[in-house]
């Protein structure tokens, strides 16, 4: 089968006939009412947070369907952002993991893992970004390629669901957060 990777004779991609490959974006104004320490949860919220959500279904992606994660980027309002990032996924948005901003990140957790002795099936890769850094006179990026270790990330959708789930973690600690920063991820995948 030939991937997204694939390049002809003359170094060109190729993409194959009928492969679906789109970004999906994921948009939060982080809470960051203090500093981030390294492994800090990134949310919306210090005593509510919730999950990252990518909702493939506006692509047409089906319920229950599948792919890979291909490539990521994180891109914040704060130009002094310099933290590295980590993003863990999964195929359900009922997580016992910390989801609260500015909080120690506890994910996967083990109740999120496992149903007693029987394995659950929800948590399926992270991607770790590189460090921000300040791109033209706007905010600062962070990228995550393919062939960067972790990626491509296969996945599959719940049953009844096209949606990925994710959190995200400061792997560095950041000390110029500002309140309410805006924060989007965006995720390249192909549709199998």
């Amino acid at each position: 089968m030939v991937n997204q990777d694939s390049v002809n004779w003359r170094g060109e991609s190729i993409r194959p006939v009928g492969v679906k490959v789109f970004n999906v974006a994921a948009l939060k104004a982080l809470a960051a009412t203090t500093n981030y320490t390294q492994y800090d949860v990134m949310s919306e919220s210090a005593s509510a947070g919730t999950v990252w959500t990518f909702d493939l279904s506006a692509y047409g992606f089906p319920e229950g369907g599948s792919g890979d994660i291909l490539g990521a980027i994180i891109y914040k309002k704060n130009t002094q952002a310099t933290h590295l990032s980590r993003m863990k996924f999964y195929n359900t948005s009922t997580l016992s993991a910390n989801l609260n901003d500015n909080a120690q990140d506890t994910s996967p957790h083990a109740s999120d893992m496992f149903s007693g002795t029987t394995p659950k099936v929800s948590y399926f890769g992270k991607v770790d970004f590189s460090a921000l850094s300040k791109k033209g006179s706007g905010g600062t990026e962070g990228q995550a390629r393919q062939g960067d270790g972790d990626l491509p990330i296969p996945f599959k959708c719940a049953s009844g669901d096209a949606k990925i789930y994710g959190i995200l973690i400061d792997m560095s600690g950041e000390t110029s957060e500002v309140a309410s920063d805006e924060c989007i991820i965006i995720l390249n995948i192909r549709q199998d």
